[in-house]
């Protein structure tokens, strides 16, 4: 019997979503803001305990995810508790959550599980394991071996019996405590080759994904062979550049998380080549600290396979993160470690590629003689076995190389070697750095037009094809350009970008850069600010030991 006069209203509250009522208004709960679940905690154990411990309070309150039911459990136990206090709770709870608060939590969570089919009671307790924060339907595809529609079904299932929450369409996460009982349930009920399968699913379609995406964004490059035992028969579309890039972006944490979880539990194989697919991703994306991370935990997997192939990839992608990092003397470590294990396995490929590294290391740090013989050595190499992309590469930094040396007919012969040799490989990044290095030898013979124009065309193509990193550096190319052309103006402004984009990657060496050109642009207009500039610039080239410094410490002043 519902009322039907005028003025009355209903409300009808269930742990599932009620899609099937024809209602005026359906509001889904989702946790309460802080300052509502600070006010529920404290009103059940009293203001003046909880105000004694706010640190604590909060803290508790994320062991609880925020939800209420959790939330008025443990409040209730400290409440009972007098000699207690809040820090002590928020110990216990860090200790073993679902334990401390099992009674309540774990009856109802139990409760939505037993009334669940098959099918989404199989979901519920495998997507547990997945190790990252959220999925696609597409990874459940992969994981339960069925076809995508029915994946996404289930999911949708989930969500509307709020065991899966929605952040934003196409994507489904557990609450953290949800997570838990699903996790101690998948460790009760599933034998442990469900476990291992299951493991074995989710990983295969993180590496065969990023691999397909890998293809569309880094074009030319080598391609090694990669252990997948169940390739997955749905992936998201990545038929472009873009979409790979945004792919990768979306699943960054999971894909960390992934390679994280997979050294840890003995997938050495996974580990290392799923940091091998992503190294360009993490460049290109100024993501340097993803970077040496992820390749830190693949070189202990590579070093624990005892596999020479995978040390020496790892090894030189580490020493390039390193060296964005400005750790050089690591860098250079594990950059002779990678030439060492390919000259041992006979990896002709890998060392042109490694020595192309030293050569950009000797010539950033002025040793042009040893970078002009890194670079050759490498041409010859990548001419051995046919290398297309790689002689693109070796060209185009010989082009750079010749420049510094004064040899600016030579350079622009080997730079245009280069930038056409990548048109064929359709590599729009090696485009970008061809063109950025003719720009820089345009500008240093007082042909300024065509240095900019060669510079706004490889800006245009970073930022089509997201390579934030180079983008920041072609800034500062273009300050130094206006620059050298009169146009204080437009150097600084161009400079002042590149130090905005510099700070968000945290790329110390175009900081340095950045500061430098902004002093230099408004010496005559700003003297105060430029010096603070310059001495900035100064104190970051001081401590990544490049010869900027000295050149920067002895100009007058």
């Amino acid at each position: 019997m519902l009322p039907g006069a005028p003025g009355c209203r209903v409300l009808v509250t269930s742990r599932r979503r009620l899609v099937e009522l024809d209602t005026t208004a359906t509001l889904s709960l989702d946790v309460p803001p802080l300052d509502e679940a600070l006010a529920l905690f404290a009103r059940v154990i009293g203001d003046s305990r909880a105000r004694a411990e706010p640190a604590a309070a909060r803290e508790v309150l994320g062991l609880c995810g925020r939800l209420p039911l959790a939330i008025g459990m443990v409040a209730a136990r400290l409440r009972s508790r007098p000699a207690w206090t809040v820090g002590h709770l928020s110990g216990r709870l860090r200790e073993e959550r679902l334990a401390e608060i099992a009674t309540g939590v774990a009856a109802a969570f139990t409760m939505s599980y037993e009334h669940l089919v098959p099918d989404q009671r199989r979901l519920f307790r495998l997507l547990s394991m997945h190790p990252g924060a959220d999925c696609d339907a597409h990874l459940v595809a992969a994981l339960l071996a069925m076809d995508l529609n029915e994946a996404e079904r289930l999911l949708e299932q989930l969500v509307d019996l709020h065991l899966l929450q929605q952040p934003r369409p196409g994507r489904y996460r557990f609450h953290d405590l949800l997570r838990e009982h699903a996790r101690s349930i998948a460790r009760a009920e599933e034998p442990e080759a469900s476990h291992h399968e299951s493991l074995l699913r989710i990983l295969d379609y993180f590496l065969f994904t990023a691999a397909h995406a890998r293809r569309r964004f880094a074009p030319g490059r080598r391609r090694l062979p990669l252990d997948i035992t169940h390739p997955p028969a749905h992936v998201p579309p990545l038929d472009d550049h873009s979409r790979a890039i945004a792919w990768c972006e979306t699943e960054a944490t999971n894909l960390t998380a992934v390679i994280d979880h997979a050294a840890e539990h003995g997938r050495h194989t996974h580990a290392w080549q799923l940091a091998h697919v992503l190294q360009h991703f993490f460049d290109i994306r100024g993501r340097t600290d993803d970077w040496v991370s992820t390749h830190r935990r693949a070189l202990a997997a590579a070093d624990a396979l005892d596999d020479p192939q995978a040390q020496a990839e790892t090894t030189r992608s580490l020493g390039v993160a390193y060296w964005h990092a400005g750790r050089y003397e690591e860098a250079l470590a594990q950059g002779t470690r990678s030439l060492d294990l390919c000259r041992r396995i006979g990896d002709r490929w890998g060392e042109a590629t490694t020595l192309v590294g030293f050569g950009v290391a000797y010539r950033a740090m002025g040793a042009l003689t040893e970078a002009f013989d890194c670079f050759e050595q490498a041409l010859h190499l990548y001419d051995e076995v046919d290398a297309t992309w790689g002689r693109a590469l070796a060209l185009t930094n010989l082009g750079i190389a010749c420049s510094d040396a004064g040899r600016h007919d030579e350079a622009v012969t080997r730079g245009t070697q280069g930038l056409d040799l990548y048109g064929t490989t359709e590599d729009k990044w090696g485009e970008a750095l061809a063109l950025t290095s003719l720009g820089i030898t345009y500008r240093r013979t007082g042909r300024f037009q065509l240095s900019l124009a060669h510079h706004e065309r490889a800006l245009r193509l970073n930022r089509e094809i997201g390579d934030v990193r180079a983008e920041c550096k072609v800034l500062n190319d273009l300050g130094h350009t206006h620059h050298a052309a009169g146009q204080r103006a437009h150097a600084e402004a161009y400079h002042r970008r590149a130090l905005a984009l510099a700070l968000v990657i945290d790329d110390l060496y175009q900081r340095a850069q950045a500061h430098e050109g902004i002093g230099e642009a408004t010496l005559t207009t700003a003297p105060d600010a430029a010096y603070h500039h310059l001495r900035d610039a100064l104190t970051i080239y001081t401590w990544l030991g490049v010869p900027q410094a000295a050149s920067l410490s002895n100009r007058p002043r």
